[in-house]
C-alpha cells in the first residue's frame, strides 16, 4: 500500500461540488484507487427542478461508477445580498448592482471564488487546509475512460461549434496559452494535495499553501495549435452531420470580432430560419446565436488574456511522491503531448457528448460529405467575394465617375 493510500484508509471525506466534472472524477478515483477509505459524504442539493436523489443517481447511473486579496470580505458580501433582498430589486436593478459588486472581475463564479480563499485563509492558518486551483479541466487523458467527458462544459461546446461549422469567427488572443488540463490528472493532483497538506505544520505565520495546477510554461499550448490541429484533423475525425465546413477567424480585437459576429453569424441565422419556416420546421439559429454570443463574451476575458502561474508548490508535491504513488496518481503535466491529449479530447467529444462512433463505412461517408461541404464553401465564398467587389465598384462609381 503507498503513502497516499494509508493516509486514505479509514478516512472519511466530504466533498462539496461532487456532481459536477471534477466531483464525478474525484469519487471515482477515490473509491478505486483508495479501497480502504471509511466512508464518502457528498453534499447535493436541488437544481433546476431536479431533487437531490435524482442528481445522486446520476452520478451513479454514469459510465464513470498564492493566497489573493479578496475584493471584500464574506461577512461584508453577506450584508449586500441581505440589503438586495431587503429593497426588494428587479431582475434588471440585480444585474445592475452585482456589475457594481463585481468591479475588475468578469463573473460571480470567479468572485465568489476569491471571498472563498479568503475567509480559508483568515480562519484556517492553524488547521491542515491548502487551496487547491486548476486551470480549464477538459476530457480525461487515461482515467477512468479515454476521453471521457460529463458535461458539456463552455470550451467544449465551443469546439464542438468550431467542428461543426456553426463557429466562423472566435475572439481568442491566438498566441495565448490555452490553460486547459486533463481531467484526470487534475484529481490525481487533488488526492495528493490533500494527503501533502495533512502532514504540513500550521502556524499563524505561515500562509495557507497553495497549490496551482495548470499547465503554464511546463507543457503550453496556445489557440493557434488547438485550431491548426483540430483542421488537421478534418477529413480524418469529421463529425456525423456538420452543419457546414468548418473554416473559422481568430482575433482579440472585441469590435473586429462584433463586425465579424453579425456578418458571419448573425445574418446567417435570420437566413437559416428563414428557411426553416418555409419549410415547415421550427426556427432555432437565432436561439443558437444568443447563446453563443453569451458564451463567446462570457469566455472572452480568459480567451483573450494571458497570466504567468506559481507551480513551485506542485512540483514540490511531485518530487514528494514514492515511485508507487506517482505510477498510482501521476499528475506530471510534462507526461503527454498536446497532438495525442487533443486527439483524445476530440474522440471523447463525438463518444460522450455528440454519442456518435464509426464504423469503416460509416467514417467514408462522413468524410464524402465534408468534402462536399468544402466545395460549397468555396462556392459561398466566391459569391461572397464578387458581391463585395461588385458593391465596391457600384460605390467608387457613385462617388468618383459621376462627379
Amino acid at each position: 500500500m503507498t503513502e497516499i493510500q494509508q493516509f486514505y484508509t479509514d478516512q472519511s471525506i466530504f466533498i462539496t461540488g461532487g456532481t459536477g466534472f471534477v466531483g464525478k472524477i474525484l469519487i471515482e478515483k477515490l473509491l478505486r484507487s483508495c479501497p480502504r477509505i471509511k466512508t464518502v459524504y457528498i453534499l447535493v442539493r436541488e437544481k433546476k427542478g431536479k431533487q437531490f436523489r435524482d442528481r445522486l443517481k446520476e452520478i451513479t447511473n454514469s459510465q464513470v461508477k498564492k493566497v489573493y486579496p479578496a475584493p471584500l470580505s464574506h461577512e461584508k458580501l453577506t450584508e449586500l445580498v441581505g440589503t438586495m433582498d431587503e429593497l426588494n430589486m428587479s431582475r434588471k436593478e440585480e444585474l445592475k448592482f452585482t456589475k457594481l459588486v463585481l468591479g475588475k472581475f468578469p463573473n460571480t463564479y470567479c468572485f465568489t471564488k476569491s471571498i472563498a480563499e479568503e475567509v480559508v485563509s483568515k480562519s484556517a492558518k492553524e488547521l491542515p487546509v491548502s487551496i487547491y486551483r486548476f486551470s480549464i479541466a477538459v476530457a480525461a487523458l487515461k482515467e477512468p475512460l479515454e476521453g471521457w467527458l460529463d458535461v458539456s462544459q463552455g470550451i467544449t461546446q465551443a469546439l464542438i461549434g468550431i467542428c461543426s461549422g456553426l463557429i466562423r469567427v472566435m475572439y481568442v488572443k491566438g498566441s495565448a496559452n490555452m490553460e486547459i488540463v486533463p481531467i484526470d490528472l487534475v484529481c490525481n493532483c487533488l488526492i495528493a494535495s490533500a494527503w501533502d497538506s495533512s502532514s504540513c505544520k500550521k502556524n499563524e505565520e505561515k500562509s495557507v499553501q497553495v497549490y496551482n495546477y495548470v499547465s503554464g510554461r511546463d507543457n503550453p499550448t496556445t489557440w493557434n495549435y488547438m485550431r491548426s490541429y483540430l483542421y488537421s484533423q478534418r477529413y480524418i475525425h469529421p463529425l456525423n452531420n456538420p452543419y457546414y465546413y468548418p473554416d473559422s477567424i481568430m482575433t482579440d480585437s472585441l469590435y473586429l470580432f462584433l463586425i465579424l459576429h453579425y456578418i458571419l453569424h448573425f445574418i446567417p441565422a435570420i437566413l437559416g430560419d428563414a428557411v426553416l419556416r418555409i419549410i415547415g420546421r421550427k426556427p432555432l439559429l437565432q436561439k443558437i446565436f444568443k447563446k453563443g454570443s453569451k458564451l463567446v463574451l462570457a469566455i472572452g476575458f480568459y480567451s483573450c488574456g494571458e497570466w504567468v502561474f506559481d507551480t513551485d508548490n506542485v512540483k514540490s508535491l511531485w518530487k514528494k511522491l514514492s515511485e508507487n504513488d506517482k505510477k498510482l496518481f501521476n499528475f506530471d503535466i510534462t507526461s503527454f503531448t498536446w497532438d495525442i491529449m487533443i486527439r483524445i479530447y476530440g474522440e471523447g467529444g463525438r463518444k460522450f457528448i455528440l454519442k456518435t462512433e464509426f464504423d469503416e463505412e460509416g467514417l467514408k461517408n462522413a468524410i464524402r460529405r465534408m468534402r462536399r461541404l468544402y466545395y460549397v464553401h468555396q462556392i459561398v465564398r466566391g459569391t461572397f467575394y464578387a458581391i463585395v467587389l461588385w458593391l465596391v465598384w457600384k460605390i467608387y462609381n457613385i462617388l468618383f465617375l459621376r462627379l
